[in-house]
C-alpha cells in the first residue's frame, strides 16, 4: 500500500498512545508519508486524551484535542504496517488479536540503544511533571524507532529539494558576526530563519538562545546556529532544552567532531575568538559532516534518557534543593521497584503538585 500506517498502543487510550500518536503526527508523519493512529487493550470508545497529556503536548505547540480513543480491534492491527506497544504486557495482548503478525508487533522501545525494552510507565493520575518526563521519553524513543523502521522505507525517495531549516540568533555581541554568516548561509542549502538580534544595542543572550533552542527542541527547525562574545552563555542556555546539542565550535575540526561524535545540532560560535577566516570552513565542516552512530548513538541517547527527568524538575532544585533530592531518590527507587496500584487518593491536581511529581501512593 502507497501509504503505510503505525499503531500505538497502551492502555486506555488517553495518554501515552495518544501522546506518541500527537508527537508522531507532528514530527515525522508530512516527512515519512505514514500515518500514525492509536489505540487502547481496554479503551472505551470516544473518550478524550486526559487533561494533563493534552496540556503537555500544548506546551511543544502539539493540539491533541481533537483525540478520542478506540479500542484495539484485529481489523485495526492488521491494516498496521507497525504496531509499538508501550509496555510488554500491552504488545502480549495485541499479539491475540493477530498472533500470525508478530513481526510487526514491538515495544515501542525496542529500538532504543540504552536500555532497549523498557515499558514506559503509566503516568495517569500523577502530576504534569511525570506527564513531561513520559512525553519526553516517548519522543526520544520515537526518534530510535523512526530511525530503525520508518527511514529504510523512505532512504530511496528523492532528497534533492530538501533544505534545512536553521534557526539563526546572537545578542548584541554576535550581530556583526551572524550578518556575515547569513552572507555565507546563502550558498549552502538551507532555508534560514533570523530572530535576534539586529542591531548593536544592548539586550540579553538568554532570550535569543531560547527562541533558537526552541525552535529546534520543537522540531521547528531542524538545525540552529548562536553567537554571543564568548558562545559559552549561548551553549548554556540552549542545551537545557530537550533534544537541543549545542556545541562551542573554534574551528572545522571540532565542528566536524561535534556532529560526527556527538549529532550536535546547533552550532555556537564566539564572536571574540572567531574571525571572518574562519566562518566559511567552519561552516562546510558542519554541514559536510554526519553523525557516526554506533557507540556514539548509545552515548547520545544515554544524554537524552538520563537528563529529561532531571531537566523537567530543574525550578524545583533551584527553589528547595531538599525536595528536589527527595524526588530524584524517589524517581531512582520507582525505577527499581515494581509496585501494585490498590487505590489513589489524591484529591486534586493541586495537592498532586504539592506532593511533588512522582511521589505516589501506590501501595497493595
Amino acid at each position: 500500500m502507497d501509504r503505510k500506517q503505525i499503531l500505538f498502543v497502551c492502555t486506555g487510550n488517553i495518554c501515552r498512545s495518544p501522546m506518541a500518536e500527537a508527537l508522531f503526527r507532528h514530527r515525522f508523519s508530512e516527512a515519512t508519508g505514514w500515518i500514525a493512529c492509536s489505540a487502547g487493550t481496554s479503551a472505551p470508545l470516544g473518550m478524550p486524551a486526559s487533561e494533563e497529556a493534552v496540556q503537555a503536548l500544548a506546551e511543544i505547540g502539539i493540539d491533541a484535542t481533537g483525540h478520542r480513543s478506540q479500542p484495539v480491534t484485529r481489523e485495526l492491527v492488521k491494516n498496521s504496517t507497525v504496531i509499538l506497544a508501550m509496555t510488554e504486557r500491552h504488545r502480549h495482548d495485541v499479539l491475540r488479536f493477530a498472533p500470525e503478525l508478530a513481526d510487526r508487533i514491538h515495544l515501542l522501545t525496542d529500538f532504543s540503544l540504552s536500555r532497549p525494552g523498557r515499558d514506559i510507565p503509566d503516568p495517569i493520575g500523577l502530576s504534569l511533571d511525570v506527564y513531561r518526563v513520559t512525553r519526553d521519553a516517548i519522543d526520544s524513543a520515537l526518534s530510535d524507532a523512526v530511525l530503525h523502521i520508518i527511514q529504510p522505507s523512505t532512504q530511496n525517495q528523492d532528497k534533492g529539494n530538501t533544505m534545512t531549516r536553521l534557526a539563526i540568533g546572537s545578542d548584541h555581541g554576535g550581530v556583526e558576526l551572524k550578518q556575515q554568516l547569513k552572507t555565507l548561509l546563502a550558498d549552502y542549502p538551507v532555508q534560514v530563519e533570523d530572530v535576534g538580534a539586529y542591531s548593536s544595542d544592548s539586550v540579553d543572550y538568554p532570550d535569543f538562545a531560547v527562541e533558537v533552542a526552541a525552535r529546534v527542541s520543537e522540531g521547528k527547525a531542524d538545525q540552529g546556529l548562536l553567537i554571543c562574545k564568548t558562545g559559552i552563555g549561548m551553549s548554556i542556555t540552549a542545551n537545557r532544552f530537550p533534544r537541543v546539542r549545542a556545541a562551542l565550535v573554534q574551528d572545522p575540526q571540532s565542528a566536524s567532531l561535534g556532529r560526527n561524535h556527538n549529532n550536535a545540532n546547533v552550532l555556537v560560535l564566539g564572536a571574540n575568538n572567531t574571525t571572518a577566516e574562519q566562518l566559511k570552513p567552519i561552516l562546510d565542516a558542519w554541514f559536510k559532516a554526519e553523525f557516526d552512530g554506533g557507540r556514539h548513538e548509545r552515548r547520545v541517547h544515554k544524554i537524552n534518557v538520563e537528563s529529561s527527568p532531571w531537566t523537567e524538575l530543574d525550578s524545583v532544585g533551584e527553589t528547595d534543593p531538599e525536595l528536589f533530592a527527595a524526588i530524584r531518590d524517589e524517581i531512582t527507587r520507582q525505577k527499581q521497584n515494581i509496585e501494585l496500584i490498590a487505590s489513589e487518593n489524591y484529591t486534586s491536581r493541586a495537592v498532586r503538585q504539592a506532593c511533588g511529581s512522582v511521589l505516589t501512593n501506590k501501595y497493595a
